[in-house]
């Protein structure tokens, strides 16, 4: 099924209960992906597509408040800004801080620049951002990032897993990440390049 509707930062954790009765129903696995599909316009509040399932995709053309995503479960989430805006995407914030707190399966893309603490304690979920604030992937453990975009300081600090792809155009990168328990590496194996490409599809 697909709706469409409108959406005010008022309206928290929306698709949380609906992911409830999907696991409720059909567990972990979940549906078949775009089984539900949601086209939101307006301003989210807290917590959009917190917990989604596998099988719902809410897409929102607006923005979004804080911990979209919070402990995605498989579902699929993309937020872009107005097709009437003047601005320049990359340039400007579109979702809040914490995005995807906690996210163990799933997928998240923005189309703009994400707040701080962007993917904290994601442990499988695959995102594709434009730019995040400081402390992106902290404590991640596990899944794919791809900022193709500036990051703020302290980038992977206690990350212990999983895989980021930073676009580094500026040669800043290395001064803004804690690199206690990270390595570099350059983006030149096929297999990278096919891990990275993979995510980065469009919903």
């Amino acid at each position: 099924m697909t709706a469409e509707l409108p959406i005010i930062n008022t309206n928290r954790t929306v698709g949380t209960t609906l992911s409830g009765l999907i696991a409720k129903k059909y567990g972990f696995a979940g549906l078949s992906d775009d089984t539900i599909v949601y086209n939101f316009k307006g301003s989210a509040g807290q917590s959009f597509g917190a917990f989604a399932a596998k099988g719902l995709t809410l897409i929102l053309e607006g923005d979004a408040n804080d911990y979209v995503g919070k402990g995605l479960s498989g579902g699929r989430i993309a937020v872009f800004p107005p097709k009437i805006s003047s601005f320049k995407a990359n340039e400007n914030i579109i979702a809040g801080n914490t995005i995807a707190y906690g996210a163990i399966s799933g997928e998240i893309y923005l189309r703009g620049v994400a707040g701080e603490r962007f993917a904290v304690r994601n442990s499988g979920a695959s995102l594709v951002v434009e730019g995040v604030g400081d402390h992106g992937c902290e404590y991640m453990t596990g899944g794919r990032v791809i900022v193709i975009g500036p990051t703020g300081r302290n980038f992977a600090a206690g990350m212990s897993g999983g895989i980021a792809y930073v676009y580094d155009d500026n040669g800043m990168f290395p001064s803004l990440c804690n690199k206690d328990q990270v390595s570099f590496e350059k983006l030149e194996t096929d297999e990278d390049k096919e891990r990275s490409s993979g995510c980065s599809k469009t919903t």
